[in-house]
């Protein structure tokens, strides 16, 4: 069996994690309410279990939720996470992608078409 590296993460770290974590959450619980009470139909409310199911795929983001996020929901929402969450095999693809987005290596126009953006420089020419 194939052990994993722990990484550590700073207090900053863990507290945008958090604010991240508490402001999606917080904004797909109010879609689950309106959809519990039926004020938005399937074709909109079909978006946010799909996003939450990217969300579920970090390991990180799943320890956030159940150390912190679960805290601050409400049960039913809680409940339909967790659901959620039992169907999903976390494979951690998302925080690859969230943690080297800015490794994209973008045209050299569009690096240098906005100035003081150091995320837009990452590669030298």
């Amino acid at each position: 069996m194939k052990q994993r590296s722990r990484i550590y993460y700073t207090e900053t770290d863990h507290a945008q994690l958090d604010s991240f974590l508490a402001a999606s959450m917080r904004g797909r619980e109010f879609s689950w309410l309106q959809h519990e009470a039926g004020t938005i139909d399937e074709s909109q409310w079909a978006t946010d279990p799909a996003v939450l199911s990217v969300y579920m795929d970090s390991f990180l983001i799943r320890q956030c939720w159940k150390k912190l996020g679960r805290h601050y929901s409400g049960a039913g929402f809680v409940e339909f996470v967790d659901g959620l969450i039992a169907q999903i095999e976390p494979t951690n693809e998302l925080w690859k992608a969230v943690t080297n987005w800015s490794q994209i290596d973008a045209p050299h126009e569009m690096r240098e078409a906005v100035p003081g953006r150091a995320c837009m420089r990452t590669r030298a020419r």
